[in-house]
């Protein structure tokens, strides 16, 4: 279950939605409550405090439009960071969106390396093999700190990429960091 904080200003404001990324909560997004709280309703999700269950992209997007329901007016700006980024992105294909702000999504899927390539052939090669897959062939830290729910979680939620963000139907507004793999200037 998505938890979720709501911060009331006024009914006549718009709300701004804060999705944190993988391996963090909404105390990451904390930093963006106080300086639009004057002009926001602000709905702040911790999206793995309490995870009951297996999640996909589009059971999460399900849950955070319940949460949305129950909380917003007309006009949402949402800003996703890393894996809340994507979620808002698959949220703004279905539900509408004022404004999405994406920091360093996991949207568009990463260009493989030869080293990259080489670790999935060698971490295949010792599974087939039931050899023992040395730490360095796990995975992502993200995938390797996983355990149980998140663990199934993550491997549903990896595979979703895009090509390119699309901006007709929403105004998107995407910054990427300067080791982002997956955003590029």
């Amino acid at each position: 279950m998505i938890k979720s904080k709501y911060y009331f200003n006024d009914s006549s404001f718009p709300t701004l939605l804060l999705i944190h990324g993988w391996n963090t909560s909404d105390l990451y997004m904390e930093v963006f409550i106080r300086p639009f709280s004057s002009r926001f309703n602000i709905i702040s999700l911790d999206l793995f405090s309490d995870i009951n269950k297996e999640y996909t992209i589009d059971s999460f997007i399900e849950e955070i439009h319940q949460i949305v329901e129950q909380y917003s007016s007309d006009n949402l700006v949402i800003i996703g960071h890393s894996f809340g980024g994507k979620l808002a992105y698959f949220y703004s294909l279905k539900y509408p969106v004022e404004l999405l702000v994406l920091l360093a999504p996991s949207l568009i899927k990463p260009h493989f390396s030869f080293k990259r390539v080489l670790k999935v052939r060698l971490y295949k090669i010792a599974k087939k093999f039931h050899l023992p897959i040395p730490k360095f062939l796990r995975g992502s830290k993200d995938y390797q700190n996983a355990k149980g729910l998140m663990k199934k979680t993550f491997l549903n939620c990896y595979g979703y990429y895009i090509k390119e963000v699309d901006q007709k139907n929403t105004n998107v507004i995407v910054f990427g960091f300067k080791k982002d793999d997956q955003v590029k200037k």
